[in-house]
């Protein structure tokens, strides 16, 4: 995954990389000739309530297990993973072939 993601794409029983954005596009188009004449994009995040909770072999936002698994970690006084409700809300706190603890270590790098 893009360092990125890890703040808006999450696991859900379909997909373990799953994008929880959305985007709203406003087309205009000019009256008389009916041309596009121009476009807004808008981001948003998809479910809000992901930053909380998740259903049972889901998780919340990737990004919370890179902060509980990464190596800065003790830095910043935090809990395993399974401490905190949010994490363990769908009880799935790892991916298979997947480590938030690399993947931590990429998005510092990236930043």
């Amino acid at each position: 995954q893009n360092e990125g993601e890890s703040f808006g794409n999450a696991k859900t029983v379909r997909n373990d990389n799953s994008s929880r954005f959305g985007k709203y596009i406003k087309l205009y188009f000019n009256k008389a000739s009916g041309v596009l004449v121009g476009a807004q994009m808008e981001h948003y995040l998809l479910e809000k309530s992901r930053i909380v909770t998740a259903s049972g072999g889901e998780r919340v936002y990737h990004a919370f297990y890179l902060a509980t698994k990464g190596c800065d970690r003790a830095k910043y006084q935090l809990e395993e993973s399974a401490h905190y409700r949010s994490c363990n809300a769908g009880k799935c706190i790892d991916i298979p072939r997947v480590d938030d603890g690399e993947d931590y270590s990429i998005a510092v790098v990236a930043r």
